[in-house]
């Protein structure tokens, strides 16, 4: 069943895809392709209006995460954000139900509403120390990066966050740095609000604004010991190749790894 098959509601609908779009140019494109859109409904939706209006939100939303916002204020990263509130707040039942995507780290950029991220980066921060959730974020959540439209200075283009590029580009700088790198990079990916991501992210930099002695778990006393030196500085001022063993790609492994269990842990 497409909108055409619900005449008494087909006005209301389409005049509030109106409103809601950015140009008015775009309308009768837009309103073609969602009047071909499927909205069978299933047996839990009885409200036929509001199944309506969240079809046609999903629809603007993944019409707009598919532009690419040229700035931060872009009327287009406020349009993504207006339609991932309105579905959180109105249609979180919904989206669950018809959009049934397991809270993975693969694809949690474009496909997931606010309060999912949210919950995805509490996931990871928590348990973890802040220089294995980063290297975390960087290899998991990020793509590559091209010089000519990101601010970070890497000295090379970046075609994948692997051990290689997290070695070579992340080990000599700082904690502090390297958060602010991924909050910048990581919005611009996702098309959120840089206040948005940072505001998420707040957990991470309260541990990077403690010492180290402060966030080293009372039983790791191997951690301890191997940064007796740094336990005195502020943990975001440390640099990443403090932390590495003898192998490091080996470290960036095992530290992924230990995030993804815990995140997921944290998640069930």
């Amino acid at each position: 069943m497409t909108l055409t098959d619900f005449p008494q509601f087909q006005k209301q609908i389409r005049g509030y895809i109106r409103r809601s779009i950015i140009n008015d140019t775009d309308f009768e494109d837009l309103i073609a392709q969602f009047e071909r859109i499927e909205l069978s409904q299933t047996e839990s939706h009885f409200n036929l209006p509001e199944w309506l209006y969240y079809k046609a939100d999903l629809f603007l939303l993944k019409y707009y995460q598919r532009q690419k916002p040229i700035k931060r204020n872009d009327p287009v990263a406020f349009k993504i954000k207006e339609l991932h509130h309105r579905i959180a707040r109105l249609y979180r039942d919904f989206w669950e139900e018809t959009e049934p995507q397991r809270l993975n780290f693969s694809n949690a950029k474009v496909n997931y509403p606010f309060f999912k991220i949210k919950k995805l980066f509490r996931a990871i921060v928590e348990g973890n120390y802040p220089h294995q959730i980063l290297v975390f974020c960087y290899r998991t959540l990020l793509d590559g990066w091209n010089l000519q439209t990101q601010s970070a200075d890497w000295g090379i283009a970046i075609k994948k966050w692997n051990a290689e590029t997290i070695i070579t580009c992340l080990s000599a700088k700082n904690l502090e740095l390297i958060t602010t790198n991924f909050i910048n990079e990581y919005a611009r990916q996702a098309n959120l609000p840089y206040f948005l991501v940072n505001l998420y992210l707040l957990p991470l930099k309260e541990k990077l604004n403690m010492y180290l002695k402060e966030i080293i778990l009372n039983k790791d006393h191997t951690t301890a010991i191997k940064l007796q030196d740094y336990l005195e500085k502020i943990t975001g001022d440390t640099c990443l190749n403090i932390y590495y063993r003898k192998d490091k790609a080996h470290d960036i492994s095992d530290w992924c790894n230990k995030v993804r269990t815990t995140a997921f842990r944290n998640l069930n």
